[in-house]
């Protein structure tokens, strides 16, 4: 071994790669068993590569990058140059995982200088068991910030997949997106060849070199690219030439399936970039989904934060219940908070004398047999933790105590901050949970915070 406190060193690494793939599978549930992280060490100017991990049954290699700078600042030897491997394996090959564990070691390859740090990392992690405490740490912050922010986490990975494969400035495709054509919108691809890459299907039309009207792919040209999309429909698409992004023509869909690169459009702000056949993210509406690394409907993983509500195991299971009956009769989304009810009635009364609300005789959403009306309406639903419906049609306010998230809709930040700000009102400094909301997105996602 080459470290000194060889007893320790098998601890630290594995409670560092535990902490590291439980971030990445809280943002992205797919990596669960999925991915699996090994760091090896070596002396600098050796060839053999020691694990500091008990070596399993790995899988294959997803994504490696080596740390050429390394130290052990817990021993005497700490001027000794070591290299440290990160070596991340699974049992699934994509694109998708390769860049998201790129985006994440990138991040950490850059701040993990020293197995003094690591040690750090698992001290912290032992001491402070909790997640809200952990975040407050100013080492762990320094660490693991960006890595915590799954919205940062996805900007980067959409920016590596596009530099990647050089393609435009995603801002690009948003345009086109969001661009009508004689009140029409858009569905047609765009696939992308290398400078000297050869098309293996037959042009359907072919536009002559030196056309003063074909341009660049920019910001100052897209009036022009979206008409050519016209041209192309919904059964072709534009065969666009890297690196001056010239559209040479159009090109039948079935017949360009080989090709590496595509962006396929579907609608008003609605688009994908699909590499080598695999759909590496889909943008819609100002949110970008990873479909290869998050499932598209985890209900069930969102119901199990109810377990952390601070009331009996009855009321738990009535609060998953009306929020699965919610989800089942909600057609275009929606919201409910649900808290202690001496809390609730002070908030109800509040929000009704300003007109921000619909005061109403207690209703129980776990027997109520028209839902359907409940949702009717805009505004969230506000219940205690029997699930007895005292408000509905709210409008929520409250103080701004947290970032907003711009990946998510209105309905999601409001609902978000304004349960952020009663637990501030009416129970800062509490340990335990007292307050849950849930939000329906109209495309049926479902998110749960507890507080």
């Amino acid at each position: 071994m080459l470290i000194e406190k060889e007893n320790q060193v098998e601890e630290i690494v594995k409670s560092f790669c535990d902490l590291l793939q439980g971030i990445l599978s809280k943002h992205f549930d797919k990596l669960d068993s999925q991915v699996r992280l090994y760091l090896y060490q070596r002396r600098a100017g050796e060839e053999t590569w020691t694990c500091l991990i008990p070596e399993t049954d790995q899988g294959c290699s997803l994504y490696e990058d080596v740390n050429e700078d390394f130290k052990d600042s817990r021993t005497y030897r700490a001027c000794s140059r070591y290299e440290l491997r990160w070596s991340w394996t699974g049992t699934k090959k994509c694109q998708s995982i390769k860049f998201i564990l790129k985006v994440a070691t990138d991040e950490l390859l850059v701040k993990i200088k020293d197995m003094l740090y690591l040690e750090r990392i698992s001290e912290v992690v032992r001491e402070l068991e909790k997640e809200e405490e952990r975040e407050k740490n100013s080492l762990y912050q320094y660490f693991f910030g960006n890595l915590l922010n799954k919205e940062w986490m996805v900007r980067q990975y959409v920016a590596l997949s596009l530099k990647e494969y050089k393609l435009p400035d995603w801002r690009i495709f948003i345009q086109l997106s969001a661009m009508m054509y004689e009140k029409r919108t858009i569905s047609t691809c765009m696939y992308f060849l290398e400078e000297e890459e050869e098309l293996k299907a037959d042009y359907q039309l072919r536009f002559v070199k030196g056309n003063d009207l074909l341009e660049r792919m920019e910001d100052q040209n897209v009036r022009s690219i979206r008409k050519l999309m016209e041209l192309a429909g919904s059964k072709q698409g534009l065969v666009v030439r890297k690196p001056d992004y010239i559209v040479e023509g159009t090109v039948n869909n079935e017949n360009s399936k080989n090709l590496k690169s595509c962006v396929e459009f579907g609608g008003h702000m609605a688009w994908k970039l699909k590499l080598e056949g695999e759909v590496i993210f889909e943008y819609n509406k100002g949110g970008c989904k990873l479909p290869e690394l998050e499932s598209k409907n985890n209900k069930e993983k969102q119901l199990e934060k109810v377990k952390y509500i601070y009331c009996s195991e009855k009321r738990k299971e009535k609060i998953r219940n009306t929020i699965k009956r919610l989800c089942k009769v909600s057609s275009h989304g929606a919201s409910i908070v649900f808290m202690e009810r001496e809390k609730l009635f002070y908030e109800v009364k509040r929000l009704s004398r300003y007109h921000r609300a619909y005061w109403v005789e207690g209703v129980d959403l776990d027997t109520c047999s028209d839902l359907e009306g409940i949702l009717a309406i805009d505004g969230a639903i506000l219940a205690d933790l029997d699930c007895m419906c005292y408000a509905v049609g709210a409008i929520l306010d409250g103080e701004i105590t947290i970032e907003g998230r711009s990946d998510r809709g209105a309905r999601y930040n409001s609902v978000v901050n304004y349960v952020h700000a009663i637990k501030k009102k009416y129970s800062e400094g509490a340990i335990d949970f007292h307050y849950c909301a849930a939000i329906i997105s109209e495309d049926e996602t479902l998110d749960v915070e507890i507080l």
